[in-house]
């Protein structure tokens, strides 16, 4: 995964029009939480985030598409924080959750015959062309 982050480190770099870009990468559902409630152009919700069982004021997070669910309820009542969200998952199925949740678009993590990551960085480059 340490490839994929740096194409997509490198490419949000070069296509969104920014002055300052941060970037945060978690890899437990409970540190995704601490985050989420930050201020966020764009996340990239992996499905499979963390297999640690993750429970926050009594609620249960299983997977990426329940953290997706926790941040849009956030921006339910924080519409000016919202944020577009990215979803990837190795199968449709779990992109199909993610989809129900709430993300802005999907994608497949890996993809034969291009590199790890060759479709989020497109999904990224057309959302920064207005193209989403």
């Amino acid at each position: 995964m340490d490839v994929l982050y740096k194409i997509l480190l490198k490419s949000l770099r070069k296509s969104l029009p920014m002055e300052e870009f941060n970037f945060t990468r978690v890899s437990t559902k409970a540190t995704a939480l601490d985050v989420l409630e930050q201020d966020w152009d764009v996340i990239l919700m992996d499905y499979h985030l963390g297999t640690q069982e993750t429970i926050r004021d009594g609620v249960e997070f299983l997977n990426g598409a329940d953290l997706v669910a926790y941040r849009r309820r956030f921006e339910e009542a924080n519409p000016e924080r919202k944020a577009y969200i990215i979803g990837m998952a190795g199968l449709d199925k779990y992109n199909q959750l993610l989809e129900i949740e709430g993300v802005d678009v999907t994608c497949i993590r890996h993809i034969a015959g291009m590199a790890p990551g060759a479709d989020i960085v497109k999904y990224l480059l057309a959302y920064s062309q207005g193209e989403r």
